[in-house]
Order: structure tokens, then sequence, then C-alpha cells
């Protein structure tokens, strides 16, 4: 019983959070049709961002423990074995080396 009260209390109050932001944003909707300046807007512009992006309860997922599972057990399977580079890829990294080097001399030519 105790915790069904408690989560009703709290769909409660995320509701009246909910009527309380929507009737706010509805206040600076109209601010904002009548305001002057250009920074004016510029600053309800970004506080009704903030309220549309709010959720409320958003930080219980910090609260919250995530414990991995057990897949499987680190094996060396490779130890034994000679894997070669990829000659293209080594070939791509020189020229990109060569390219961001000239890049670099050029800069700080001046």
């Amino acid at each position: 019983m105790y915790t069904w009260s408690l989560l009703a209390k709290k769909a409660s109050k995320k509701d009246k959070m909910r009527e309380i932001i929507g009737n706010k944003l509805k206040n600076l909707a109209t601010e904002m049709g009548e305001a002057a300046s250009l920074e004016e807007q510029q600053k309800l512009q970004s506080l009704i961002l903030a309220l549309l992006n709010f959720n409320a309860g958003f930080n219980t997922y910090n609260t919250q423990l995530l414990i991995d599972g057990v897949f499987y057990e680190d094996k060396g399977i490779y130890l034994d074995k000679d894997i070669p580079d990829n000659q293209r890829g080594l070939r791509n990294g020189l020229a990109n080396e060569i390219l961001h080097n000239k890049l670099m001399d050029l800069q700080w030519q001046k």
C-alpha cells in the first residue's frame, strides 16, 4: 500500500510539473512576440529551449547501477601467431602523415 501511494505521488508531481512548464511555455511564446530587441528574443528562446528539454525524473538514470553479465572468459588465442600488418593501410597512413607534415609546415611559414 505504501509503495502505491508513493508512486501515485511521484506521478502526480510529474503531471503537475508538466502542466506548470506547459503554462510557462505558453506565456513565454506570448512574451517573445512582444519582445522589442533581438537580445530579448534570444534570451526568451534559450529559456524556451531549456524548458522544452526538461525531463522530470531524468536524474534517476544516474543513480542506477548497471552490472555486466558474464559473457566469456578472456583468452589469448592469437598469442602464438604472427598477424602481418596491412600494407595498403601502411601506405595510406604514410600518405596522410606526409600531407599532414606539409600542412603543418605551411602553417608555420608565416
